[in-house]
């Protein structure tokens, strides 16, 4: 069409179909209220600037006005082809005579319309010379698209019939789809294809609703429905799309990211059609425009994701989505005013949609094919499976077998025989427990109660049985029974396993050893503490008792007048005496206190931190200077200055102190040349550091008890009570995650120690 662009009355001619837009000019009205003398007579008109007629979403009416001067006698046609208008309100003039009102739109009566036709259509008679004067006044809530043209009536029907001819095809084809799918899907019961007919049947349902045949068709005097049906049908659409595209693409089967998110616009796009109570038209369908883009472009993003990955399926999704999203957005473009209004725009929903839907039949028969040709190799696998588990039954590394519902072995494999000592089949089967197989047991009455709880309960899992091998041997062996029944439910027979767990009972029996060896410790250790309380705290209460009797005794001879200077003094020497014993015991239970409270590593509020290993070793050692010197202690230190580790630096610091007090303490007694060695080294990633002295050593036991609780040759001596060690092995062990030992060594000790450089 001729494209009308001069703010002139035009001559037009009635062979040419025109696009009228920038002969246009239009006026808002705030107030709703202006009539149509008062917009013929306001100076506030202004020309539309751009090639199509659309001022977007606006709370506003609208007024149009245009004129023309046909060249021929004929019967014209004003088309507005954007049906979904509320109300449009036509007022012409024929050489400023007043010639058609119509009031119509889609929030009107289906009636009201001057022409039986979807579209917005205006008759005229005009003859040669005369001037048409049109005012338009449009109030809606969606967009205010006024795509108008104007024609012939002869060529208006001959476009019209063009264009009907396409919505025809176009619905034919999507209804032939619908009910050809709909028919595989309750034939194939397949869900896949029951998501794609929903989603096609929304599509259809949504077109027609957006090109006016919904309203002509099913609901010519109900307008009102026309408020909530399309963004219904819109929120539907991007429902079911969803749900399809999930469906096919296999989302929910996948554990990555994009599954909750898809879920996520899934939970968000359900609430549209209910939304439509609450928000207005104005609101809800600008929502679902944005929002069909974010799904759509997700949708898209998506297929090519798994495109690129090789999935045929994803390909033709991702074919089939971009096209229908080149479709959408043309619309949705052309309805925000961004894009002119001609026939690919206004159909570009459809022609993307019906070419989705013929694209995603083809995925569909792809998957179809893809899931017949799996099915196959399905039951090619199962035939490869049953010999493999043929061979797996007869290889099981546990002992299988089968029995009669009597309890009679008819079936074994390998590895029960190897477990009974067996040497075949026939061996076995020939044997006098084959009759019977609870004779295998060593305990008649767990056999009893085996048999018993699979008859009950239909199976027993890892029962701990001991059994006789075929050289009368007995050894230890986990059985599981199971009941096979026929579909009747009867008991066919029975199948189970055994497994040889001789060495699981061996160590069960060094776990309980270890067990009772931790009780031992503790027990140990509650003695110890005992005992060493026990002594200064007995004095204590000896000092206190004494000290209560001194004074019962000056109390009395006071009373008798017998309390001399000399007794006094005596009685006071003695009290004395008697506080300073009992604070001594006193401040000797404190330290006992403090020192049984360093045993627990977890109660020191030690952290990590990152620090120098040399700086550590040469900070423990410091505290130790004067001691060493007095003792003539020669030491030498082996480590690498840039070695840094992440851990605990303070326990290493109190292990080297404990160290170092053990070899001060206990070594060098009748030594003259006197030596510590401290060497540290990585090795992967573990800190490797060794503590050795020359001393005297330790003797067998000391080997043996260096590490437990209350351990020490030296005991009563400056408060030694054999914890240090027992504190060293703790915080190696527990707190920093490593482990310590002793080494062989020719003379003194060698304490070799293990622990993580990095501690998380």
């Amino acid at each position: 069409p001729i494209l009308v662009s001069a703010n002139t009355i035009m001559p037009v001619s009635d062979d040419v179909h025109y696009s009228i837009n920038r002969q246009v000019e239009y006026l808002t009205d705030d107030s709703l209220e202006l009539t149509l003398e008062d917009v013929r007579s306001a100076e506030q008109w202004q020309p539309i600037t751009t090639n199509f007629v659309n001022l977007g979403f606006m709370k506003s009416a609208a007024w149009f006005r245009f004129q023309l001067q046909v060249v021929n006698s004929n019967d014209y046609i004003l088309h507005l082809s954007y049906p979904i208008l509320d109300y449009v309100d036509h007022y012409s003039f024929i050489d400023g005579e007043p010639y058609l009102e119509v009031k119509t739109g889609d929030g009107r009566n289906f009636d009201t319309r001057a022409f039986d036709h979807v579209d917005f259509v205006f008759p005229y008679r005009l003859e040669a010379g005369q001037t048409l004067t049109v005012y338009l006044r449009v109030k809606t809530q969606g967009s205010v698209d006024v795509p108008l043209t104007f024609s012939s009536k002869d060529l208006f029907l001959d476009s019209n019939t063009d264009d009907a001819m396409f919505r025809g095809f176009v619905l034919g084809v999507l209804i032939l789809m619908l009910f050809y799918n709909a028919f595989i899907y309750f034939n194939l019961k397949d869900r896949l294809y029951g998501f794609y007919v929903l989603n096609i049947f929304t599509n259809t349902v949504n077109s027609n609703v957006y090109d006016g045949g919904a309203f002509k068709y099913l609901w010519p005097n109900m307008p009102s429905l026309n408020d909530y049906v399309f963004p219904v049908s819109n929120g539907l659409v991007q429902v079911t799309g969803i749900i399809f595209m999930m469906a096919l693409l296999e989302v929910l089967e996948k554990t990555s990211w994009y599954k909750n998110y898809f879920l996520g616009l899934l939970a968000i796009v359900s609430t549209y059609p209910l939304l439509v109570v609450f928000l207005p038209y104005s609101t809800i369908v600008p929502l679902e425009v944005a929002s069909s883009l974010i799904v759509y472009t997700s949708s898209l993003i998506f297929g090519i994701h798994l495109s690129l990955k090789g999935d045929r399926t994803a390909q033709y999704f991702t074919f089939a989505t971009f096209l229908f999203i080149v479709g959408l957005l043309s619309t949705n473009l052309k309805s925000l005013g961004i894009l002119p209004t001609n026939f690919f725009t206004k159909h570009a929903y459809q022609i993307g949609f019906f070419i989705d839907m013929v694209v995603l039949s083809m995925a569909l028969v792809q998957k179809i094919d893809l899931a017949r040709q799996e099915r196959s190799w399905a039951q090619k696998e199962n035939i490869k499976n049953l010999k493999r588990y043929q061979d797996l039954y007869s290889e099981s590394l546990s002992g299988n077998f089968q029995t009669t519902s009597e309890g009679r072995l008819v079936s074994v494999n390998n590895a029960f025989l190897e477990i009974l000592g067996y040497e075949n089949i026939t061996e076995i089967l020939e044997s006098r427990v084959a009759k019977d197989i609870s004779l295998f047991s060593m305990d008649m009455n767990a056999s009893k109660y085996l048999v018993n709880t699979v008859r009950q309960y239909g199976k027993v899992v890892d029962y701990e049985v001991e059994v006789i091998k075929k050289d009368g041997s007995a050894i230890w062996v986990s059985l599981s029974v199971r009941t096979v029944t026929n579909n009747d439910g009867l008991i066919e027979y029975y199948e189970g396993s055994i497994i040889n767990i001789n060495e699981r009972k061996i160590n069960e029996t060094l776990r309980e050893q270890a067990l009772k060896d931790r009780m031992s410790t503790l027990e140990q250790l509650v003695i110890g503490i005992s005992h060493e309380i026990n002594t200064p705290l007995g004095t204590s209460i000896t000092g206190l008792s004494h000290l209560k009797q001194l004074m019962i005794e000056v109390s009395d001879k006071k009373k008798g007048d017998l309390v001399s200077a000399d007794i006094l003094e005596s009685v006071i020497e003695e009290i004395f005496q008697a506080l300073d014993l009992t604070s001594d015991n006193l401040d000797r239970v404190r330290e006992l206190i403090k020192q049984f409270k360093h045993v627990s590593v977890s109660q020191q509020g030690y952290e990590i931190y990152q620090v120098n290993l040399l700086g550590i070793i040469s900070s423990a050692l410091a505290a130790f200077d004067n001691e060493l010197g007095n003792h003539a202690v020669e030491v030498e230190i082996d480590c690498d200055e840039t070695i840094n580790v992440t851990t605990y630096g303070e326990a290493i610091g109190e292990i080297l102190e404990q160290l170092v007090n053990n070899s001060l303490d206990h070594a060098f007694e009748n030594e003259t040349y006197k030596k510590i060695e401290i060497s540290a080294r990585i090795n992967n990633d573990e800190v490797v550091l060794i503590y050795k002295d020359n001393g005297k050593g330790l003797s067998d036991e000391g080997k043996a008890e260096l590490f437990n609780p209350f351990y020490t040759t030296l005991r009563g001596y400056h408060g030694k009570v054999g914890l240090g060690m027992y504190l060293t092995f703790n915080l190696i062990t527990q707190l920093l995650a490593g482990e310590i030992e002793i080494e062989q060594s020719e003379q003194g000790i060698s304490i070799l120690m293990k622990f993580p450089r990095h501690l998380r």
